[in-house]
C-alpha cells in the first residue's frame, strides 16, 4: 500500500499522526493502520469514499475502509482515492490563499504620519 501511495504522490511526506502511518501532501493525504481484526485505509474524507462505487465492497467506519490482508484494497481504487485526496488538498490550499488575499485587501491601510 505504501508503494502505491508513493507512486501516485511521490512528494508526499511520511509522518505518524494519531499513531498511524500517514502521508501528507498539502495537508493530510491518507493513512493506514493495522488492528486486531482488520487493516484500515484512511482517505481522510468519508464523502470521498462514497464517490467510488467499488469501495462499497469494503466495510466502512467513519471514513475508513476496513479490509483483510488476503483481500487488500485494489491498486486501482487506492490510486483513485489518493489522486482525489491530492485534488481536494490542492483545492483547499488555493481557497486559503484566495481568502487570505481577500482579507489582506479588506484591511484598512495605516496612514503614514
Amino acid at each position: 500500500m505504501r508503494a502505491r501511495i508513493i507512486a501516485v504522490a511521490p512528494g508526499a511526506e511520511k509522518v505518524i499522526s494519531y499513531g498511524q502511518p500517514t502521508f501528507k501532501l498539502y495537508g493530510h493525504l491518507v493513512a493506514f493502520g493495522a488492528f486486531k481484526k482488520h487493516l484500515s485505509f484512511f482517505p481522510m474524507n468519508s464523502t470521498l469514499i462514497s464517490m467510488f462505487p467499488e469501495a462499497a465492497a469494503f466495510a466502512m467506519s467513519s471514513g475508513t475502509m476496513q479490509f483483510q490482508p488476503d483481500k487488500p484494497v485494489p491498486a486501482a481504487l487506492g490510486k483513485k482515492l489518493v489522486k482525489a485526496r491530492i485534488a481536494e488538498n490542492v483545492e483547499m490550499v488555493i481557497e486559503r490563499a484566495i481568502n487570505k488575499k481577500a482579507e489582506t485587501a479588506a484591511k484598512p491601510k495605516a496612514k503614514n504620519s
